[in-house]
């Protein structure tokens, strides 16, 4: 997911497409065994239903196929979700012509009120993109606010699987999570009121989390590291400006090793992360 975003830096125009039932528009081979046996007869699709185990990638497949050639120049294709992406307006018009001749050429459709066209701030894939920053998209912000507490297993992990999905944006995550992410390790669930505040702590820390830059590969890089006694936590960036942030709990061996070896877990860590960007 980064690495697509990572794709869009110095764009300054934006469109995005989304096609209208995407898997609908994906005929099946006479061969595919979709046959419903009911008491009216039997009945096939001749379409790609959803709930397919193998539709996803093969949907995913379909779009990576019919777009290669435009792919991560100034297009980037999720599922039924296209965005198209450019320097200036010149360049956007004529990537937009080829980018609409694909779908086009194929014979599929998108649907008219989800699409955007030449915006200089567009939401795709639960972030808000703009000239250089990315942010999350406030509307997933908004679900985590109006978050409940979690009354079981299930309800925790639904909580932490969107946050973590933000976790870039968030400086220390690991530390201000890791009370909740030890719960799981419990054989029954319960919810102290220490609990309730790390809970409220991370919806805070989520709900004011910073707009990050998009890298620029031209510039070089810079990480910063720190070690505490339980986490390790590491920022990169560019010109003093964050692209990153990265955080990790510590197991219980390191918790207790010295703050030489805790530093230097850190930074192989961050490396390891970031290795993409560092290295080139």
């Amino acid at each position: 997911m980064n690495e697509l975003l990572d794709e869009l830096h110095g764009a300054t125009v934006f469109s995005k497409l989304d096609l209208h039932a995407g898997y609908h528009q994906i005929r099946l081979d006479l061969s595919a065994s979709t046959r419903l046996p009911t008491v009216d007869g039997h009945f096939e699709f001749l379409v790609m239903p959803f709930g397919l185990s193998n539709a996803p990638s093969t949907f995913q497949a379909v779009m990576n196929d019919i777009f290669r050639p435009l792919l991560r120049s100034f297009v980037l294709v999720f599922f039924d979700d296209i965005l198209v992406y450019s320097k200036d307006w010149p360049s956007y018009l004529l990537h937009l012509c080829q980018v609409l001749q694909v779908p086009s050429d194929h014979c599929l459709f998108a649907k008219l009120p989800k699409c955007l066209f030449g915006v200089d701030s567009v939401n795709y894939l639960g972030h808000t993109i703009s000239t250089a920053s990315l942010a999350a998209d406030p509307s997933k912000l908004q679900v985590i606010a109006d978050w409940p507490a979690p009354t079981s297993f299930t309800a925790l992990r639904g909580f932490l699987g969107i946050t973590r999905y933000y976790r870039r944006f968030v400086r220390n995550y690991a530390s201000i999570a890791a009370p909740l992410t030890d719960l799981l390790k419990h054989s029954s669930f319960t919810w102290p009121p220490a609990t309730a505040a790390v809970f409220l702590a991370l919806r805070v820390a989520l709900l004011v989390i910073l707009t990050v830059r998009l890298p620029n590969f031209s510039l070089p890089f810079e990480v910063t590291i720190d070690a505490s006694q339980t986490a390790i936590g590491a920022v990169l960036s560019q010109c003093r400006h964050p692209i990153a942030f990265f955080s990790k709990k510590m197991s219980a061996r390191l918790q207790t090793s010295s703050a030489y070896e805790r530093e230097m877990f850190t930074i192989t860590e961050a490396v390891r992360k970031w290795r993409h960007y560092l290295l080139g």
